[in-house]
């Protein structure tokens, strides 16, 4: 299993936007991968990858808004 954690990332509550910071998710994600927040337990669906600094999720992030947070992805 795979992980990637380069960048960072911001997400808002309600919404399934990810925007990273340094992130190469153009060749380094693929839609169906799972995506958390580091120090979280709950993984959400990626639906797609827009470019490298922008993705989407299968359901809305539900968490406090968050700027700057460590990531990973993963298989």
């Amino acid at each position: 299993m795979s992980q990637y954690r380069v960048g960072t990332v911001s997400v808002t509550n309600n919404s399934n936007v990810v925007t990273g910071v340094c992130t190469r998710w153009l060749t380094e994600a693929l839609p169906g991968q799972y995506f958390t927040l580091s120090g979280s337990t709950i993984a959400f669906k990626i639906a797609t990858i827009v470019s490298d600094t922008q993705l989407t999720l299968t359901a809305n992030y539900t968490g406090s808004n968050l700027t700057g947070a460590d990531y990973r992805d993963w298989e």
